[in-house]
Parts: structure tokens; C-alpha cells; sequence
């Protein structure tokens, strides 16, 4: 049995950078924003805490939160870093994938953003597309003029198209959309992103693509075996500040989450 049930706290572990020479940890505050909002507590670790202390936090935990960040190491996939990636966090992967082995053993529930989703898939046993307009013409993803635009500026938005019939997703679907919604099996919702890789859909093992952008790139995942193991590339969080983006859906994410957190 997990360590946390007999505690009433719902408790979040949210991963971050691994502290540098100034000491400094980097989460958006929308990440932490849209769990108070929710109702749920949240600890910050980072690749820096000793294995004795993030145990500690750990025995506490009842779901995982994994945001964005730099690129995940390419050698966890078998592969030489391309020229164009961000220097990886070492640290913050290892602490990450630990986080993912946690709540796999017991069962806790998992909510990712971007580079979340690719450290998901790349412990699933997935490739990673390193960067993307090698391989997909005008597949910028909220890059301008070479350099990557502010996540809340309009070129970040991006269409996402979800696949209908998960169990996970139509839970959330069902709190998102209007009764009088016609019947479909795709419906479309706008996420802000701002990404360079992604994820090779065919690589995957167990989990599941139930969204793409209109060029076919993986969007979103989900473990079907799982009460809720959800992951959006895009920043979905950032829809809790965004005037220009209905933040419905992020709630009815959020609301999901929280009830399957036991």
C-alpha cells in the first residue's frame, strides 16, 4: 500500500530544474497556479535533493506533475544530440524518470506538460523527432524568425485535434463540451505551445496518441492502463492566465486530475 493513504492531504510532486551555481529553481508559476486552483498542495524537487530526501516526499506524494523544460538527454533513446538542443538537465531526467517509476508501482496519477511528455514517452521506449523542421517544413511550433516567442504570444497557439473514445479523455470531454454538442470523433481545442521535438508516434509502446496537430504531430498521450497518466505537449497550464484561450478545458482537465487522486 502507498505510504500517503493513510494521510487526507492530496499532495502533488511537481519536478524542476536542478539548482546551478545560483541556486535558483524555474517552474512556471501557471503550473502551480492551476493546482491551488484545484484544490491540491503541491512540493517542488529538483534533480539536486539526495535519493534519502526525495523518498521522504515521495511517501507523501498521492500524483506526479511534470512541466516543461530543456531537452531530454538523447542518449536515453539510443541517439547523438542533435546540434540545435538545449543543454539537457542530467539530474532532472533521472529525477524524473524516478517520479514515473514511483507512481507506476503505485499507481498515483501523473499530469504532464512538453518536455513532460516526451520524458513519458522516452521511458515508454520511444525516439524523439529531434527537431522538427528537420523533418516537417513550416512545423515551427511557436518559433519566429529563429528565435522561440514569449508561450503567451499568438504565434504559440497552436490546434490540437483529439481523437474521441479513450476512457480518460472522454471523461474529461465530458466535463469540457456542451450537451448539445454534436456526435464526432475528433474535437478540436487550442493549446499554446512552443517546442522543437517530438514525439515519433511509431516508436511508442504502451501508451496511447490521442492527439495530433493538424501535420500529424503527437500532441497528446495517454496511458490506457492507467486511471490517469495524461500528457499534452503543449503548455496547456498556460490557458489559466491567457485571455485570448478559453481556459474550459483546462479546468475540466484539472477537475479529472484531482478526483483521481485517491
Amino acid at each position: 500500500m502507498h505510504p500517503s493513504k493513510e494521510s487526507q492531504s492530496k499532495i502533488v510532486l511537481v519536478s524542476t530544474n536542478t539548482p546551478e551555481d545560483r541556486g535558483l529553481l524555474m517552474v512556471r508559476n501557471t503550473v502551480l497556479k492551476c493546482l491551488e486552483e484545484t484544490g491540491l498542495l503541491h512540493v517542488v524537487v529538483h534533480g539536486g535533493m539526495s535519493d534519502s530526501l526525495l523518498m521522504q516526499y515521495l511517501k507523501l506524494a498521492s500524483a506526479i506533475g511534470i512541466p516543461g523544460g530543456p531537452d531530454v538527454q538523447s542518449v536515453l533513446y539510443g541517439e547523438n544530440a542533435h546540434p540545435k538542443n538545449d543543454r539537457s538537465d542530467i539530474a532532472r531526467d533521472n529525477l524524473e524518470l524516478k517520479l514515473l517509476r514511483w507512481a507506476d508501482e503505485f499507481n498515483l496519477p501523473v499530469l504532464a506538460f512538453c518536455r513532460g511528455l516526451q520524458l513519458m514517452a522516452v521511458e515508454d521506449g520511444a525516439k524523439l523527432t529531434q527537431h522538427l523542421p528537420d523533418v516537417i517544413s513550416g512545423e515551427v511550433h511557436g518559433k519566429v524568425g529563429g528565435v522561440y516567442a514569449d508561450l503567451y504570444a499568438p504565434e504559440a497557439q497552436q490546434k490540437v485535434i483529439l481523437e474521441r473514445g479513450n476512457q480518460l479523455l472522454e471523461k474529461i470531454l465530458a466535463r469540457y463540451l456542451p450537451e448539445d454538442f454534436p456526435s464526432s470523433q475528433t474535437v478540436e481545442v487550442y493549446i499554446k505551445s512552443m517546442h522543437h521535438q517530438a514525439v515519433r508516434e511509431e516508436t511508442l509502446h504502451d501508451l496511447v496518441v490521442v492527439g495530433r496537430s493538424e501535420k500529424r504531430v503527437v500532441e497528446v498521450i495517454v496511458h490506457p492502463d492507467k486511471a490517469f497518466w495524461l500528457a499534452f505537449q503543449g503548455h496547456l497550464e498556460a490557458d489559466s492566465t491567457d485571455s485570448e484561450t478559453d481556459p474550459v478545458f483546462l479546468r475540466a482537465v484539472l477537475q479529472v486530475f484531482r478526483e483521481a487522486i485517491r
